[in-house]
């Protein structure tokens, strides 16, 4: 019945649609038609069968709608909202990592995170089967912020075929990981 969704910044949202001919679309109006999509963070804009992916920008609207014309019109209002404690600055005494930026990504990603003290550190690419991808990174790095690019290559230079990769960081006796979504 046209339900009022609550979603939040930095998830990953996925709609199943199955609607032969009549396009789902995430959008910055609540208006019919194809017009006022709202296409960042969205992959499968528009499917008719199949899924919508919707990988939740920080930088999102705080109200987006969704619309599907499948027999009567449906559609309904999408409230984001930023996590507890995701504004929070980060705490320099213990590591920490940032979601990936873009994401999804065509041609690459920045993973930014940060190191309480000198540590070493493995960073990889893993793809949703759980195969290694990409090691970005191995050895010593002083304290601080650091970034590491992925240009959306496996081990070998060659690009990964779309769909979700997820990221992992190993320093200073802990583990984080993030998802990211490859695009082409």
């Amino acid at each position: 019945n046209n339900a009022p969704l609550t979603l939040f910044r930095g998830q990953t949202v996925i709609f199943n649609v199955a609607a032969p001919g009549h396009p789902f679309y995430i959008k910055l109006l609540p208006t019919t038609g194809t017009g006022n999509r709202y296409d960042s963070g969205v992959t499968g804009q528009g499917v008719t069968s199949g899924q919508l992916v919707f990988v939740i920008p920080n930088d999102a609207p705080d109200e987006l709608f969704y619309h599907c014309s499948f027999h009567s019109s449906m559609g309904g209002t999408l409230t984001i909202q930023t996590p507890v404690g995701v504004s929070d600055p980060v705490d320099p005494r213990q590591l920490w990592l940032k979601p990936a930026t873009p994401n999804p990504a065509r041609d690459g990603t920045l993973f930014q995170f940060g190191l309480p003290r000198a540590s070493r550190v493995g960073f990889e690419v893993f793809d949703e089967r759980g195969r290694r991808v990409r090691d970005l990174s191995r050895g010593t790095m002083q304290a601080g912020e650091h970034v590491v690019r992925w240009d959306g290559r496996d081990g070998a230079g060659h690009r990964v075929a779309s769909g979700p990769y997820f990221y992992r960081i190993e320093a200073d006796g802990r583990r984080l990981s993030g998802r990211v979504v490859i695009t082409r």
